[in-house]
C-alpha cells in the first residue's frame, strides 16, 4: 500500500496586516484519510509574532479543528516568520472552507492538501517524524525521516522569495511571494528526505517537513485469538482476517471506526474452539451490550460494520451464534 493525493488547493491563500485568512480552494474527494494545512506567519517585530492559533476545516458548516503537528520560527534580525504544519484524520468530503484565526495581525500565507491511504488510527501515526531548521543563508536544508510508500512534506519560510524548495522524487505545491517568502512541496518516501529551499540572495530562513505514513491497515491477514476478555484479545489490523486458532474461549479485536471507517470487516474461525469477536472498547454490537462478543463457531465467519464510537451493526452470519 502507498500514500496517494486526494486533491490539493487550487491556491494560495495570503494576506497582510490581518488576523484571519480563509480559502474554499480546496475540494476533498471521497476516501481522503488526512489533509494537512501549511500556514505561514510573518512579522516586523517578534513581539507580535501570532499566538492562540486555530485552524478548522469546514469552518462554517461543522468545523473540523486541526491539530498542529509542530512548527518553527526564525527570530533574525529585522525580521520574523514561523511555518506551522497542520493536520488533520478523516477530512469531511466536499469543497468546504479552511480557515485559520490567530492573535495579533500579521502577513500570513496558507494553502493544503488531502490524502488517502494513511494511516487514521491517530494522528502521530499519520503525521510522524517532523524535523526542522533555520539558518541565514542562500539555501534552506533539512532532513526528514520516511519510508516506501509515505509521502514527505515540506514547508519554508523566508523573508525574500523561496525560488524552489525541492528533494528526490518530490513535487512543488506552492511558492508564494505576495507578502514574504513562502514554499511547499511534497516528495515520495525513502528512508530519508533531504530538503532544499533555495532563496533570493543570502536570506534568513525556516524550514520544516513531516512525514505522511502509510496505513498498517492490511486487505487480508492471518492470526491466533488470544485472551478470555476484549483487554486480552488479539488486535486484529486486516479488513479479511482468518483466525487460524482460538484456544478455548479466545478471542480478536475489531478495528476502531477512525481506522477502518464504513467498511465491513469479515473474521473467519478456522481454529479448533468457537471465537469471540469483540467491538472496541465502548461500542456496542447491534442490540449487545458494549464489550459482549459475537461468537462465532468452528468453520464459521461474521461481518461487522464499525459505525461510530458507540456502535456497530452486524451484517453477516455464516453459522455463527450468540
Amino acid at each position: 500500500m502507498t500514500v496517494t493525493v486526494n486533491a490539493t488547493a487550487t491556491a494560495t491563500s495570503d494576506g497582510s496586516a490581518v488576523a484571519t485568512v480563509s480559502s474554499t480552494n480546496l475540494t476533498v474527494a471521497s476516501g481522503a484519510t488526512s489533509l494537512l494545512v501549511w500556514l505561514c506567519l510573518g512579522s516586523y517585530s517578534v513581539a507580535t509574532l501570532p499566538t492562540s492559533i486555530t485552524v478548522q476545516w469546514d469552518s462554517t458548516g461543522s468545523p473540523q479543528t486541526m491539530t498542529s503537528l509542530g512548527n518553527v520560527v526564525n527570530t533574525g534580525t529585522g525580521y520574523f516568520f514561523q511555518v506551522y504544519l497542520f493536520g488533520l484524520l478523516a477530512p469531511t468530503v466536499g469543497n468546504k472552507t479552511l480557515a485559520a484565526t490567530w492573535t495579533t495581525s500579521c502577513l500570513v500565507a496558507m494553502d493544503a492538501i488531502a490524502f488517502n491511504g494513511t494511516a487514521t488510527d491517530t494522528l502521530a501515526h499519520c503525521f510522524p517524524n517532523f524535523t526542522s531548521s533555520t539558518g541565514n543563508s542562500a539555501s534552506a536544508t533539512v532532513t526528514g525521516t520516511s519510508a516506501v510508500g509515505n509521502i514527505n512534506v515540506a514547508g519554508q519560510g523566508s523573508n525574500n522569495a523561496v525560488t524552489s524548495l525541492s528533494a528526490t522524487g518530490s513535487t512543488s505545491v506552492f511558492l508564494d511571494g505576495n507578502n514574504f517568502g513562502t514554499g511547499g512541496a511534497r516528495a515520495t518516501g525513502a528512508s530519508t528526505v533531504a530538503w532544499t529551499g533555495a532563496t533570493a540572495g543570502t536570506n534568513q530562513w525556516a524550514i520544516c517537513c513531516v512525514d505522511v505514513a502509510v496505513s498498517s491497515i492490511q486487505p487480508y491477514a492471518t492470526i491466533s485469538a488470544t485472551g478470555t476478555t476484549l483487554a486480552t484479545a488479539a488486535a486484529i489490523n486486516s479488513i479479511i482476517t482468518l483466525v487460524t486458532s482460538t484456544p478455548a474461549s479466545s478471542g480478536v479485536g475489531l478495528l476502531s471506526f477512525a481506522a477502518a471507517g464504513t467498511q465491513i470487516q469479515t473474521v473467519i474461525n478456522s481454529g479448533a474452539n468457537p471465537l469471540s469477536v469483540y467491538a472496541p472498547s465502548g461500542v456496542a454490537i447491534g442490540l449487545r451490550s458494549a464489550g459482549q462478543p459475537v461468537l462465532v463457531p468452528v468453520d464459521g465467519a461474521v461481518g461487522i460494520i464499525v459505525t461510530s464510537s458507540t456502535s456497530a451493526n452486524l451484517v453477516t452470519f455464516l453459522g455463527a451464534f450468540a
